[in-house]
């Protein structure tokens, strides 16, 4: 399956110490330029910098082809995710941001975020959930109190 991500999955991931769950989840991860470009800037954290300037292997960029005008209002690396993920055909794109999310299941693209990683990761036995939503909502990652007792109760977990 060709699996395409966005730049908060990756740096949620990155920073909490959970980004070696996706070559195993995924195999191979492919991002946009746009995305490389956000990951590598200076104010990135620098276990997200490093994902780009020590590129591992299971982490290629491809250059997207022309975002769609439909989509000029996400960033550029919400645009170039879903055009790159509907250009490959992928089976699954990474994205955390709403209305990126809408537009790409609008494109009939199968789209999870960092929750959903989390919660794949947690029924392969590759991380604890309740530790893992801890670590996240340590970030500046914007979920609500009422959000992470839900996938702790729909995954049989107890109440964090």
């Amino acid at each position: 399956m060709i699996v395409v991500s966005d730049t908060g999955p990756l740096s949620y991931l990155a920073v909490i110490g959970y980004i070696d769950k996706l070559p195993l989840l995924f195999g191979q991860v492919i991002i946009p330029f746009a995305v490389a470009e956000k990951l590598e800037h200076a104010q990135s954290p620098p276990e997200v910098r490093s994902l780009v300037h020590e590129l591992p292997e299971w982490l290629v960029i491809e250059e997207a082809t022309a975002a769609d005008p439909a989509l000029a209002y996400l960033g550029l690396g919400e645009q170039e995710a879903i055009s790159l993920a509907q250009r490959l055909k992928a089976g699954l794109l990474l994205c955390d941001d709403r209305d990126a999310r809408q537009a790409a299941q609008s494109r009939n693209i199968h789209v999870v975020g960092t929750l959903g990683v989390f919660v794949e990761a947690a029924q392969r036995r590759m991380l604890d959930l309740p530790d893992a939503l801890r670590r996240l909502r340590r970030t500046n990652f914007r979920i609500t109190e009422a959000l992470v007792q839900q996938v702790l109760r729909e995954h049989g977990e107890p109440p964090a």
